[in-house]
Parts: C-alpha cells; structure tokens; sequence
C-alpha cells in the first residue's frame, strides 16, 4: 500500500472579522476539508457553530455558536479526523446594551434615538429596528447610537420592546 501526504489546509481570511451569536461566518482558504469530503465539526474557541450551512475545500459558511467575548482560534474538523485551524482567527465581541430609548412614545414620523453600547454587535450598520414589533425608518446607525423615524401603525395603541438588527446576518 501507499500513503500520500498531502498539503495541509490554509484558512486565509474569516468574514465578517468579529461577530456574537448567531452571526453568519464565510471562511476562505485552501483544502479546508482536510483531505475528507465533508466536515464534521467547526469551532469558534471550543464552542460548536450553530450550524454549518455549506462547505467546500475553498469556502465554508457556519452561524456562530453562543460564547463569551474575546479573541478564538477558527478550527474545521474533516470526516478524516484533520482539523485546519486559525490561532485568533474570529472574536466574539460583548453583547449589545440598550440604555435609552428617546423619545420613549410617539406616533408616526417621530424620531427616536437608541443609545447605548455595541448596538452594531460586530456589524457596519443596522439592517432592521422595529419598534413594538412595526419595521421603523433607519436614518443612522454606529455602536453608540440608531437614529430612526417611526412608522405608520394600526392606529392602536401598541407597546413593545425596541430590536437592532445589524448587518451580520444569514445567509
């Protein structure tokens, strides 16, 4: 019989760089199926990704698993038993705080400000903010501050809580 070595894998570049739970994840690189033809497991510093939606040996899309803040080794492990790994290859980033929602009420057209800290939770901008459960106008977005009109309602009185959205999204 005869064994053939071959080139071990290469994960070159984790999209987007950082991210919490639940945030889509592309991973590029070379033989990322380390010689199998599936993989078998992923992890983000030792937790398991919530799913792996695709993989192939140059490209491997996963949701982040529910972890701590803080930077984590990227490690794809082959039906063979191969892993590929990148030392601090992905970091989770804290949790979003929401401090003040202001104004707290309004109706149609008022503009809100949501303060607080890491609202993007790794993200550029935010994708959707309903307020009480109605999709409201994004004006402006960063970590500290989203800046929104509200929108039309049913014209009933509605309460509920306020949700961002960032572009870290699904697939």
């Amino acid at each position: 019989g005869k064994w053939t070595y071959l080139t071990e894998g290469s994960i070159d570049q984790v999209a987007p760089a950082d991210g919490l739970a639940g945030t889509a994840l592309t991973i590029n690189g070379t033989g990322l199926l380390g010689g199998g033809a599936t993989l078998v497991s992923v992890t983000l510093g030792g937790t398991e990704v919530e799913s792996i939606a695709s993989a192939t040996n140059t490209e491997v899309k996963v949701v982040a698993g529910d972890r701590g803040a803080g930077k984590v080794d990227v490690v794809l492990t082959a039906n063979t038993g191969a892993t590929v790994t990148k030392v601090n290859g992905w970091q989770y980033v804290a949790a979003a705080v929401i401090s003040l929602v202001s104004p707290d009420a309004g109706q149609f057209g008022t503009r809100v400000t949501i303060s607080g800290t890491n609202l993007l939770q790794g993200g550029t901008k935010a994708d959707e903010v309903p307020l009480a459960g109605i999709p409201a106008t994004i004006v402006s977005s960063n970590n500290t501050a989203v800046v929104v009109d509200a929108a039309a309602s049913s014209g009933q009185v509605v309460v509920g809580d306020v949700v961002i959205t960032a572009d870290t999204g699904s697939f």
